[in-house]
């Protein structure tokens, strides 16, 4: 099982950092989570075979997190194409899986028609709702969401954000995508964590550390931090030893974590 890192940044890109994306492998198959700009690209210029996506988790619909979706399922009617030449094709009918929260299912159905026309696409593309609790099962994973605060008193019209818990193996993966305040992540916590992935920008970085050096982890990962920080890699990590006693990395683009 391996994390890739598509993008690091938050809300705002920085040089060598794109918005908020991850890529969770397991053998042949991978589930993206979030889908911020340009995911696609980053795949596709690495030579990384799209097809092997089998589901799209989104956190929640802020641009840094969804800004490069429509494109990616783009990338995927074009090289569906029996016509050009393409690094990746589908083997067979392809079908991808995206989960969003409920209150932006119809405004995403809505947008994605209008850009790729839905009926039109060469392959299957399911938009399903997240449900708080275990929502996707397959024969290798297991994901499992936890609502937060994040998008509370904010003016977009979807108000659910999610965590997320990963199950494959007998290994635990978190990701806390954007959270609202550090509450939030008590129930992450509860069992054990052989890899956290946590934003770094809505929560002081010091009552971050604290609070996480009360659970079990095995391996924390800090994403999506602070335009101030991404060139400060360092300062992250000492404060975070003040804290943890367990491994601790700082995110970068394209970087690999094996779990």
């Amino acid at each position: 099982m391996k994390i890739k890192i598509l993008g690091s940044a938050a809300g705002l890109a920085g040089l060598n950092r794109y918005n908020a994306s991850i890529l969770l492998q397991i053998g042949s198959s991978s589930y993206l989570i979030d889908a911020g700009e340009p995911c696609s690209a980053t795949l596709y210029v690495s030579n990384y075979n799209i097809f092997s996506i089998k589901a799209v988790f989104l956190s929640h619909v802020h641009p840094d997190h969804i800004g490069g979706l429509a494109q990616l399922l783009s990338v995927f009617q074009m090289c569906s194409s029996p016509r050009g030449s393409y690094k990746f094709r589908p083997s067979d009918k392809y079908k991808v899986n995206l989960y969003l929260p409920e209150d932006s299912i119809e405004a995403s159905k809505n947008f994605f028609d209008m850009s790729l026309g839905l009926s039109e696409l060469r392959y299957d593309v399911n938009i399903i709702p997240i449900k708080e609790g275990e929502f996707f099962e397959d024969d290798r994973l297991r994901v499992s969401a936890f609502p937060n605060t994040h998008l509370q008193g904010q003016s977009s019209k979807s108000k659910t954000s999610y965590s997320f818990s990963f199950e494959c193996r007998g290994k635990r993966i978190v990701y806390t995508g954007d959270i609202g305040k550090i509450e939030d992540i008590i129930p992450l916590l509860k069992d054990e964590i052989d890899l956290l992935i946590t934003e770094g920008v809505h929560i002081p970085l010091e009552d971050l550390f604290s609070m996480l050096s009360k659970a079990s982890i095995k391996k924390v990962v800090v994403t999506h931090f602070h335009p101030e920080f991404y060139t400060q890699e360092k300062k992250i990590l000492e404060i975070g030893k003040r804290y943890l006693n367990c491994e601790l990395l700082v995110a970068k683009d394209n970087s690999e974590i094996k779990i």
